[in-house]
C-alpha cells in the first residue's frame, strides 16, 4: 500500500471542494492529474473513497474514515516542512550565544530580546564566560556565536563590528551557522 503526501493533499480537496474540477483549480493542477492521482489512491488503500457524479464527488462511508485519518497526516507533514525550513534558515531550533561579563546587559539583551521575539521557534541560550573558555566554546561546536569586547587576533575565526562600541561577534571559520535575520543581531 504506497501512497503519497501530494494523493492525500488531491482527495481532502475534492472532498473540501465536492468536485475534482473545483479541487483541482483550487490546487493549480489539472483536473485529469487530480482525477487519476485520486484513483490510484483508491486502488493502493483498496476502496473506493468518492462517488461520482455529474454534479461533483462525495465521500463514501470508506472515504470519510480515510479522510479523518489523512487530514492530520497532511498537517503534519506541511509542519515538518515549515518546522525544516525555519530551523535551516535559523528561525527555529537551538543557537547558543557566547558573552562576557562586560557585555551581557544593555545592546546585548536588547538584541537577544529582539531575535527571540522575531523568531519565537527559536531557543536562544546565553553562556556567560571569560574569553578564553568562549573561544573554546566556539572550536567545540558549543557556542554557535562569541560576542566579545576588543580585538580577534584569530584567523580561524570570522568576525564582525556591532553596535558603535569595539564588540566583535566571532564564530569559527568552518562551522555552519544558521543564520538569524540580520536586523535582529545587528541593530
Amino acid at each position: 500500500m504506497a501512497f503519497d503526501i501530494r494523493q492525500l493533499r488531491y482527495a481532502i480537496a475534492a472532498a473540501d471542494h465536492g468536485s475534482f474540477y473545483r479541487a483541482a483549480r483550487a490546487l493549480d493542477v489539472e483536473q485529469s492529474t487530480l482525477s487519476r492521482s485520486v484513483m490510484k489512491l483508491e486502488r493502493s488503500v483498496g476502496a473506493q473513497l468518492f462517488l461520482r457524479s455529474h454534479s461533483g464527488v462525495a465521500p463514501t462511508t470508506a472515504g470519510l474514515r480515510f479522510l479523518r485519518s489523512a487530514r492530520p497526516m497532511v498537517a503534519n507533514a506541511d509542519r515538518m516542512i515549515a518546522n525544516t525550513r525555519a530551523a535551516g534558515s535559523g528561525r527555529a531550533g537551538g543557537f547558543v550565544v557566547g558573552f562576557n561579563n562586560s557585555v551581557s546587559a544593555g545592546n546585548l539583551r536588547a538584541t537577544l530580546v529582539a531575535a527571540q521575539r522575531e523568531n519565537p521557534d527559536l531557543k536562544i541560550n546565553g553562556v556567560e564566560s571569560d574569553r578564553s573558555a568562549l573561544f573554546a566554546g566556539l572550536d567545540s561546536g558549543e557556542i554557535d556565536i562569541a560576542i566579545l569586547m576588543g580585538e580577534i587576533a584569530r584567523d580561524d575565526c570570522r568576525h564582525a563590528s556591532f553596535w558603535s562600541e569595539h564588540v566583535v561577534a566571532a564564530m569559527s571559520k568552518g562551522r555552519h551557522v544558521r543564520r538569524l535575520r540580520r536586523r535582529s543581531i545587528c541593530r
